[in-house]
């Protein structure tokens, strides 16, 4: 049976945790930890060894364009070689999605995130316009359309893939929904 799980919680919860621990809980299934933040290397530095079903893949945003194409090919490989019982796991799950909004404005208006939303905020304003994004307020993502981005990542994810999905997402993430 696959999972679809959004697991939440204040900072030092234990939700990076459950990820290492679903390695020693299911020793005959692979694990592939994405790790945004280094929320999950320290845990398995502390305990000295890393379960032997764990992948753990660190993702590096230093160069989006590299970041985001290495980010794709990761997860496209973990959903090729998951299958039933094995588990993709996703720490932080606002990382990636500010990797896409980052991702998206660097290829297609050749600037940065925040440069983009502080012209577009301007211009808009100045000219007594709504705000783009259809109307909504730079911050509205934030509030409208990152909560919805949460509730479909799992399901996302694990389109076309035997394994099941875990997305950690910190409170101050969704505490506004």
């Amino acid at each position: 049976m696959r999972h679809r799980i959004l697991l939440t919680g204040s900072p030092g919860s234990g939700k990076s945790a459950s990820i290492v621990a679903l390695a020693d809980i299911f020793p005959q299934n692979k694990v592939y930890a994405f790790d945004f933040q280094d929320g999950i290397t320290p845990l398995l530095i502390a305990r000295g060894e890393p379960p032997p079903t764990l992948k753990l893949i660190r993702v590096v945003e230093d160069d989006i364009e590299i970041a985001w194409t290495q980010l794709k090919a990761d997860f496209a490989m973990a959903r090729a070689e998951c299958g039933e019982g094995d588990w993709i796991c996703s720490d932080m799950a606002d990382v990636p999605w500010e990797m896409a909004q980052r991702f998206y404005v660097m290829r297609k208006y050749k600037m940065e995130l925040a440069d983009y939303l502080l012209e577009v905020g301007t211009d808009e304003k100045r000219q007594g316009r709504k705000i783009g994004f259809g109307g909504l307020e730079p911050d509205d993502w934030t509030v409208g359309i990152r909560p919805q981005y949460y509730l479909t990542i799992p399901r996302t994810l694990g389109a076309g893939c035997a394994a099941s999905i875990i997305v950690t997402a910190g409170l101050k993430d969704v505490g506004s929904w």
